[in-house]
């Protein structure tokens, strides 16, 4: 495994404390198993002294196997929750783990049972809709048989796991209940109230949500005699929640241990989970003497893609800024294709397959549904859950993903679906609900996650990227990106 000199700067280097800035496609895997390397090999620390943490299972497994690959040896690989498991079972501390699905269960049953039972109760759910004069007060039944209700519990949900992921206390609830009023103030309200029955389910049957995993064993670490690690490496650190950052700060400061992050601050996508979009910013501000390497060959994208696409996201004001170098050159690597009819896009694949001689093609949407736009059931076969046939083109395997889910990933050919001007095009312009609005950073740029969604999708792209776009709606990114760049992007019409 050989590295590059940026790599081997930020890899091999004897800092306490380190962040490593990763854009898109610079290799900060590889950076990372360097930087394990150069810890067991000069360092002299044992591999079981070192911990890396991820953020989903897969990527743990998958990082455990190119371990193995590159360097014949393992650490340990935990997401963030495994590894406050790690911490409580060290400490035997009782507990099971309260699922997701069961805290769905218990929020559908406080809205559909024990609200419908309690007139207090009762008065507050229709109080919230009853501000839009939907529901009067005695047709709680009625309003169990619509979907507002299903949507209340949806937002009930979201906004719960948001609070506790910003890691929020009761009495700044209550100042908001104090300072809210109509909708607002029954939204708080609710929230305060099942947050109650939540808590008391949880502890009767000494539960932890996954939230609580990490604030439990954030607040026992105390307990804990010794660590059996001396450096601890955090993967894509840019989707760190506040409750994350104050567990790593937390075991820093009790242990005396030294870290490397690594992420890209221009993909932090995970705002709605909790994610601090200024999170090296904040790491900055706790740990002061914290030392920045900036991975700078991108061996994914081609200049003037990257170069396009930095200038694009680097308008959202709290980016850092950051050179990108590619070996490779790409004329005009981003082609707009516009169409007047959705229908045209068996058009719009023939001309791309006559131009492109791979096969590895990805689907991009920024909604889980954007396929639909374009194709009907029966010209479309599901061979997963990712992989289609398309009956105008049987011999041609496609991939499709929602951009969310394809960083990390890339693909010879990209083709992003439904650039369209509306509610649910690309940016997603749904207004955010009040209640989200208090507890959500402020943008100082409108669209600021939405620009750094844009720019992942861009940057999955190993040659070219095709942005499927309707002529009369355009979406503003679209627009924008091409003013910007007139000379560099292609633009084909298909009437």
């Amino acid at each position: 495994m050989t590295l590059d000199f940026y790599q081997q700067k930020a890899a091999y280097q004897n800092e306490l404390y380190s962040i490593i800035i990763a854009g898109a496609g610079t290799g900060k895997t590889f950076t990372l198993i360097g930087r394990i390397e150069y810890l067991v090999k000069q360092r002299h620390l044992k591999p079981e002294e070192i911990v890396v943490i991820s953020y989903t299972k897969e990527t743990v497994l998958e990082f455990k196997e190119k371990l193995k690959k590159h360097l014949g040896f393992s650490v340990n690989v935990f997401t963030f929750h495994k590894f406050a498991i790690t911490i409580l079972e060290t400490l035997s501390y009782p507990f099971s783990l309260f699922q997701d699905d069961d805290f769905e269960f218990l929020v559908q049953e406080f809205l559909y049972s024990y609200c419908e039972q309690n007139s207090s109760l009762k008065k507050i759910v229709l109080s919230y809709f009853s501000f839009f004069g939907k529901y009067g007060f005695g047709s709680y039944h009625k309003l169990m048989d619509h979907n507002d209700l299903l949507n209340l519990q949806k937002h009930l949900i979201q906004f719960i796991h948001l609070w506790k992921a910003k890691g929020f206390e009761d009495f700044q609830l209550q100042e908001l209940i104090q300072k809210s009023y109509g909708k607002t103030k029954s939204f708080f309200r609710l929230v305060y109230l099942l947050l109650d029955v939540y808590s008391h389910e949880k502890n009767s049957q000494c539960l932890l949500d996954f939230d609580d995993l990490i604030i439990m064993a954030t607040k026992q670490l105390n307990e804990l005699t010794t660590f059996p690690y001396q450096h601890i490496l955090i993967d894509e650190f840019q989707d760190s929640s506040y409750l994350r950052i104050q567990f790593l700060k937390e075991i820093v400061n009790h242990f005396s241990i030294s870290f490397t992050v690594v992420g890209d601050d221009c993909q932090s996508i995970y705002g709605f989970s909790g994610t601090e979009n200024n999170c090296f910013s904040t790491l900055k501000n706790i740990f002061p003497s914290v030392c920045t390497f900036y991975l700078k060959y991108t061996y994914r994208n081609s200049q003037e893609l990257i170069q396009i696409a930095n200038h694009f996201v680097l308008k959202n004001p709290i980016q850092l800024k950051k050179d990108i170098i590619s070996s490779i050159s790409l004329e005009k690597p981003i082609e707009i294709l516009y169409y007047l009819h959705t229908r045209k896009i068996f058009d719009m694949l023939k001309y791309i397959f006559c131009k492109e001689t791979s096969t590895n093609i990805l689907f991009l949407g920024r909604n889980s549904f954007d396929w639909k736009y374009y194709f009907k059931e029966n010209e479309i076969h599901w061979n997963n859950k990712k992989e289609f046939t398309l009956a105008h083109f049987p011999n041609q395997i496609f991939s499709f993903l929602t951009v969310h889910q394809s960083k990390g990933l890339e693909a010879d050919v990209i083709i992003l679906l439904h650039l369209e001007n509306s509610i649910y095009g690309f940016p997603n312009q749904t207004p955010l609900l009040k209640p989200f609005q208090k507890i959500m950073p402020k943008e100082k740029m409108k669209y600021e996650e939405e620009r750094r969604l844009f720019y992942v999708a861009l940057t999955r792209t190993k040659k070219r990227i095709y942005l499927i776009t309707p002529y009369f709606k355009s979406s503003k990114f679209v627009k924008e990106i091409y003013l910007d760049n007139k000379n560099k992007i292609k633009v084909t019409f298909f009437y």
